[in-house]
Protein backbone atom coordinates (compact mmCIF):
# COMPACT_ATOMS: atom_id res chain seq x y z
CA UNK A 1 0.00 0.00 0.00
CA UNK A 2 2.92 2.37 0.69
CA UNK A 3 4.12 2.03 -2.92
CA UNK A 4 0.61 2.91 -4.10
CA UNK A 5 0.80 6.09 -2.06
CA UNK A 6 4.14 7.01 -3.66
CA UNK A 7 2.84 6.27 -7.16
CA UNK A 8 -0.30 8.38 -6.76
CA UNK A 9 0.23 12.12 -7.25
CA UNK A 10 -3.00 12.75 -5.32
CA UNK A 11 -1.95 10.68 -2.29
CA UNK A 12 1.66 11.84 -2.45
CA UNK A 13 0.50 15.46 -2.13
CA UNK A 14 -1.30 14.67 1.14
CA UNK A 15 1.64 12.62 2.42
CA UNK A 16 3.85 15.63 1.67
CA UNK A 17 1.53 17.90 3.66
CA UNK A 18 1.70 15.48 6.59
CA UNK A 19 5.49 15.28 6.41
CA UNK A 20 5.73 19.07 6.34
CA UNK A 21 3.53 19.21 9.44
CA UNK A 22 5.97 16.99 11.34
CA UNK A 23 9.08 18.68 9.96
CA UNK A 24 10.11 15.85 7.63
CA UNK A 25 8.99 17.20 4.26
CA UNK A 26 12.55 17.21 2.93
CA UNK A 27 12.53 13.41 2.86
CA UNK A 28 9.81 13.18 0.24
CA UNK A 29 11.29 16.09 -1.70
CA UNK A 30 14.66 14.32 -1.69
CA UNK A 31 13.05 11.13 -2.98
CA UNK A 32 11.43 13.11 -5.77
CA UNK A 33 14.76 14.73 -6.68
CA UNK A 34 16.38 11.28 -6.85
CA UNK A 35 13.59 10.12 -9.15
CA UNK A 36 14.32 13.13 -11.35
CA UNK A 37 18.00 12.24 -11.64
CA UNK A 38 17.13 8.59 -12.28
CA UNK A 39 14.95 9.50 -15.27
CA UNK A 40 16.92 12.48 -16.57
CA UNK A 41 19.18 12.56 -19.58
CA UNK A 42 22.71 11.59 -18.59
CA UNK A 43 23.91 15.08 -19.53
CA UNK A 44 21.83 16.51 -16.67
CA UNK A 45 23.04 14.11 -13.96
CA UNK A 46 25.84 16.33 -12.68
CA UNK A 47 23.64 19.43 -12.47
CA UNK A 48 20.86 17.54 -10.69
CA UNK A 49 23.38 15.87 -8.38
CA UNK A 50 24.80 19.28 -7.43
CA UNK A 51 21.29 20.57 -6.70
CA UNK A 52 20.55 17.55 -4.51
CA UNK A 53 23.86 17.90 -2.69
CA UNK A 54 23.49 21.60 -1.94
CA UNK A 55 19.79 21.37 -1.07
CA UNK A 56 19.65 18.20 1.03
CA UNK A 57 23.12 16.99 2.02
CA UNK A 58 25.42 19.95 2.65
CA UNK A 59 23.47 22.51 4.75
CA UNK A 60 24.09 22.41 8.50
CA UNK A 61 22.19 20.56 9.75
CA UNK A 62 21.41 18.65 6.56
CA UNK A 63 17.72 17.83 5.97
CA UNK A 64 18.80 14.34 4.84
CA UNK A 65 21.49 12.76 6.98
CA UNK A 66 23.97 10.27 5.49
CA UNK A 67 27.07 8.63 6.89
CA UNK A 68 30.56 9.85 5.96
CA UNK A 69 31.38 7.06 3.47
CA UNK A 70 28.12 7.74 1.61
CA UNK A 71 28.81 11.47 1.60
CA UNK A 72 32.27 10.73 0.17
CA UNK A 73 30.54 8.74 -2.57
CA UNK A 74 28.37 11.75 -3.39
CA UNK A 75 31.45 13.97 -3.47
CA UNK A 76 33.17 11.46 -5.78
CA UNK A 77 30.17 11.71 -8.11
CA UNK A 78 30.37 15.51 -8.05
CA UNK A 79 34.05 15.28 -9.00
CA UNK A 80 33.19 12.98 -11.90
CA UNK A 81 34.80 9.88 -10.38
CA UNK A 82 31.60 7.89 -9.81
CA UNK A 83 28.15 7.40 -11.27
CA UNK A 84 24.84 8.59 -9.75
CA UNK A 85 24.15 5.22 -8.11
CA UNK A 86 25.04 6.66 -4.71
CA UNK A 87 21.97 8.91 -4.97
CA UNK A 88 19.81 5.89 -5.78
CA UNK A 89 21.13 4.12 -2.67
CA UNK A 90 20.36 7.13 -0.47
CA UNK A 91 16.93 7.41 -2.12
CA UNK A 92 16.14 3.79 -1.26
CA UNK A 93 17.17 4.39 2.35
CA UNK A 94 15.01 7.53 2.51
CA UNK A 95 12.08 5.56 1.07
CA UNK A 96 12.55 2.88 3.77
CA UNK A 97 12.63 5.62 6.41
CA UNK A 98 9.42 7.13 5.05
CA UNK A 99 7.69 3.76 5.15
CA UNK A 100 9.02 2.53 8.50
CA UNK A 101 8.94 5.76 10.50
CA UNK A 102 6.28 8.00 8.97
CA UNK A 103 3.73 5.98 6.98
CA UNK A 104 1.91 4.54 10.00
CA UNK A 105 1.68 8.01 11.58
CA UNK A 106 0.22 9.31 8.34
CA UNK A 107 -2.46 6.59 8.37
CA UNK A 108 -3.84 7.86 11.68
CA UNK A 109 -3.44 11.57 10.95
CA UNK A 110 -6.13 14.12 10.22
CA UNK A 111 -4.34 14.78 6.92
CA UNK A 112 -4.91 11.16 5.87
CA UNK A 113 -8.59 11.39 6.74
CA UNK A 114 -8.86 14.66 4.81
CA UNK A 115 -7.26 12.88 1.84
CA UNK A 116 -9.80 10.05 2.04
CA UNK A 117 -12.63 12.57 2.23
CA UNK A 118 -11.36 14.47 -0.83
CA UNK A 119 -10.77 11.21 -2.70
CA UNK A 120 -14.37 10.20 -2.07
CA UNK A 121 -15.66 13.60 -3.18
CA UNK A 122 -13.55 13.60 -6.34
CA UNK A 123 -13.99 9.91 -7.13
CA UNK A 124 -10.26 9.20 -6.94
CA UNK A 125 -9.35 5.51 -6.79
CA UNK A 126 -5.65 5.21 -5.97
CA UNK A 127 -5.30 1.67 -7.28
CA UNK A 128 -6.99 2.51 -10.59
CA UNK A 129 -5.04 5.75 -10.91
CA UNK A 130 -1.71 3.93 -10.54
CA UNK A 131 -2.61 1.03 -12.83
CA UNK A 132 -4.19 3.11 -15.61
CA UNK A 133 -1.48 5.73 -15.70
CA UNK A 134 1.41 3.40 -15.03
CA UNK A 135 2.67 5.43 -12.11
CA UNK A 136 2.48 9.01 -10.93
CA UNK A 137 -0.25 11.15 -12.38
CA UNK A 138 -3.45 12.93 -11.72
CA UNK A 139 -6.96 11.57 -11.61
CA UNK A 140 -9.12 11.49 -14.72
CA UNK A 141 -11.44 14.11 -13.25
CA UNK A 142 -9.26 16.97 -14.49
CA UNK A 143 -8.52 20.08 -12.51
CA UNK A 144 -10.64 21.26 -9.63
Amino acid sequence: MFQTLLESAFARRYFSIYLDEIGQGALLSFRSAVQDIRHADKKLHHQLGMEIYYTYLSPHPPPVKVDKPTLRGVEAFLLGNRGPEVFYEIGEEVERTLEERHYTGFLVSTTYHAMLHQAALQGVDFMTECVEEGGPGSSEGGST
